[in-house]
């Protein structure tokens, strides 16, 4: 049994620890075998002292993570860290690379090119004639894509993908063990047969509204481009094509009527210099497809010193970090600080987590991790 694989499945269980959390410990302990050898007092640890004393609280039960293994192996699911071979290169490349993968399905050398594309979930007839465009306009080129299985866009990108005999991986904001609704799951049997269903987080994790940001951060790691579709200025997409931007991935946005609000978001990002999605030969051409196989994306790492490097923030992200307490102090409070509507800067609050600039810990209280 690879006692790696069984430290990261104890390291997510934590209850302080979390997916970040664990990817960051995995990589700052890279011969760690089991948690009573991570020590947060360590230089390297000490950033993550709080997830390391929780990964240690939780008893050390290596029988039971096999057995585990065996029960989610029974129901067709793997589990893959970054250094296996069939680990997703363009997401083993990313900063946000997680610690580790679940998947139904084959993923294969060749969905290294792979295009994204997110969109509302009340997505038009407009919207859907877009998708259907731009797939028919990479299928010659053969890309993988890549998608999060929700309501509307998603899920109408992935039968197209399907209808064009392409490859498609689908991308979950809970664990593959959770029930999906009925299409869902008949769609998610479908991409299965020509493709992978994936996620960050242990089999038998629920959704909760933090797990669908930081499953953004797969659907732009896993592709070399992402394409949105719809949507207005706030929400998934959004954040997904922030993120992309910052990783040095190609962003479209699909241009729509002025007076649509579901395309407010892709001319906000047009705006901020994303290309507009005119066609899928225009993309092909921009992400540099040829008939040989994918560009290599090249490898980014974020830094990683004992206090994070303030990225470029907009007037609202900087708003919410500036009100998050440099001492751990309650959540509700800090949104009652900001003039913002609680699910808007509980959408920042996500974003500015992924950038390793606050964090939110145990019973409801949040932490700014940089000074200003």
């Amino acid at each position: 049994m690879n006692e790696r694989l069984l430290l990261a499945l104890h390291l997510l269980a934590a209850p302080a620890c979390g997916p970040s959390g664990a990817a960051s410990i995995l990589r700052a302990a890279p011969r760690a075998l089991d948690p009573r050898e991570l020590d947060p007092s360590r230089p390297e640890l000490r950033r993550w002292a709080a997830q390391v004393l929780s990964a240690r609280e939780l008893p050390w039960n290596p029988e039971r993570i096999s057995d585990d293994l065996e029960r989610w192996a029974s129901r067709g699911i793997r589990v893959l860290l970054p250094e296996d071979a069939e680990f997703p290169e363009n997401l083993r490349l990313s900063p946000y690379c997680p610690a580790l993968v679940t998947v139904r399905g084959s993923l294969v050398r060749d969905d290294g090119r792979a295009l994204t594309v997110v969109g509302t979930r009340r997505n038009t007839n407009y919207g859907e004639a877009a998708v259907r465009k731009i797939v028919a306009g990479i299928a010659p080129w053969a890309p993988t894509v890549v998608s999060g299985l929700a309501f509307g866009t998603d899920r109408f990108a992935h039968r197209q993908a399907l209808k064009s005999g392409l490859r498609t991986v689908a991308v979950l904001g809970q664990g593959l063990a959770v029930p999906l609704d009925r299409a869902g799951r008949l769609l998610a049997e479908e991409i299965e047969e020509r493709g992978a269903v994936l996620s960050p987080f242990l089999p038998d994790a629920e959704a909760r509204s933090w797990t669908f940001p930081f499953r953004n951060r797969l659907l732009s790691g896993l592709s070399q481009g992402v394409v949105v579709v719809e949507s207005g200025v706030k929400g998934g997409s959004m954040i997904t094509a922030k993120l992309a931007a910052e990783e040095g991935r190609e962003v479209f946005a699909v241009p729509g009527s002025i007076f649509a609000p579901e395309s407010e978001g892709c001319h906000q990002l047009i705006s901020d210099g994303a290309q507009p999605a005119l066609s899928g030969e225009r993309i092909a051409e921009a992400l540099r497809w040829n008939a040989s196989g994918a560009i290599p994306l090249p490898r980014r790492t974020l830094p990683d010193p004992a206090e994070p490097a303030l990225p470029l923030l907009n007037d609202e992200e900087r708003a919410v970090l500036e009100a998050c307490p440099r001492d751990p102090a309650g959540l509700d409070a800090t949104l009652r600080a900001l003039e913002m509507p609680p699910h808007q800067a509980l959408a920042i609050l996500a974003i500015l987590e992924m950038q390793g600039l606050v964090r939110q810990l145990p019973g409801g209280r949040v932490v700014r991790e940089i000074r200003l």
